[in-house]
């Protein structure tokens, strides 16, 4: 009985993964936001560029974000890429019973 609800915790990460990483591939495999990445040399690089350009357009006055929909999407993908690593990495762990022992 209890190696059935175990079961069941890890089939819900195992889900909550493929979910995440079936919607990063679908948002990163467009055009646009493909072309984004190519073009800015990552997200990591492309969060720099964004960050130094608004502070600097903007003289120092406020914080002016002007994110295109193609940034937004990148963003989204970003989060959907960490959640299927994280959830994945959670589902392992279940499978291999660590810190489970009581």
């Amino acid at each position: 009985f209890i190696m059935g609800a175990v079961h069941g915790v890890y089939l819900k990460y195992v889900g909550l993964s493929a979910v995440s990483y079936a919607g990063y591939s679908y948002l990163v495999a467009s055009g646009d936001v493909a072309d984004l990445i190519i073009t800015s040399g990552g997200f990591r690089n492309l969060l720099l560029n964004t960050i130094t350009s608004t502070s600097t357009s903007n003289a120092g006055v406020g914080v002016g974000f002007e994110l295109s929909p193609a940034m937004m999407r990148l963003g989204t993908a970003a989060i959907l890429k960490y959640s299927a690593i994280l959830n994945g990495i959670i589902a392992a762990l279940f499978k291999l019973e660590v810190g489970m022992g009581l």
